[in-house]
């Protein structure tokens, strides 16, 4: 594990910085990960972003914990009682984590 991934570790594992979710690909059961919620408010309409929703939730998801399974479109996040729908997914340039684009 390199430095990077370590303190990644350390982010999401800090209880101010993530929660715990569930991310599931039907039919397959759920994988427990950890999350680290923002609303990205540099992405809203009008503030140079195009197609992004007023109110949109990312998630930054660490590769490490999904077993080698890249997130797509469709997919769920359930944090607490909510479940999200994966709108989005890009990957870091390291490779180290996902960030999903969410909506309820």
């Amino acid at each position: 594990m390199n430095a990077f991934a370590a303190m990644l570790e350390a982010l999401h594992a800090d209880p101010n910085i993530g929660v715990d979710g569930i991310y599931t690909r039907a039919p397959a059961a759920g994988i427990a990960v950890r999350a680290s919620l923002s609303h990205p408010s540099d992405q809203l309409p009008g503030l140079g972003a195009v197609g992004v929703r007023a109110g949109s939730l990312t998630a930054d998801v660490l590769a490490s914990q999904l077993g080698g399974m890249v997130p797509k479109r469709a997919d769920t996040l359930t944090i607490g009682a909510i479940t999200y729908r994966v709108e989005d997914v890009e990957r870091d340039p390291l490779g180290l984590t996902f960030r999903l684009t969410l909506a309820p």
